[in-house]
């Protein structure tokens, strides 16, 4: 198709349609990047939540250790 001459109208055309298709990219890379982000926060804080629960259950394990060896 490189080698084809197109008319003013074709040549136009197909400039608008790229020009659409950059936008229709960077939209979609936007999303993307906005979805990546939203993911990553929330295993940072899933990470957190995980390593709370950890250690609760320790200190539940501790103290549970503590009142049986004073009983």
């Amino acid at each position: 198709m490189k080698d084809e001459k197109l008319s003013p109208e074709e040549e136009e055309r197909r400039i608008i349609r790229r020009e659409r298709n950059k936008l229709a990219v960077a939209r979609c890379r936007k999303r993307r990047m906005e979805l990546t982000s939203n993911l990553m926060n929330e295993t940072d804080g899933l990470w957190k939540k995980s390593d709370k629960i950890s250690r609760m259950k320790s200190n539940s394990l501790l103290f549970k250790k503590r009142n049986w060896n004073s009983s």
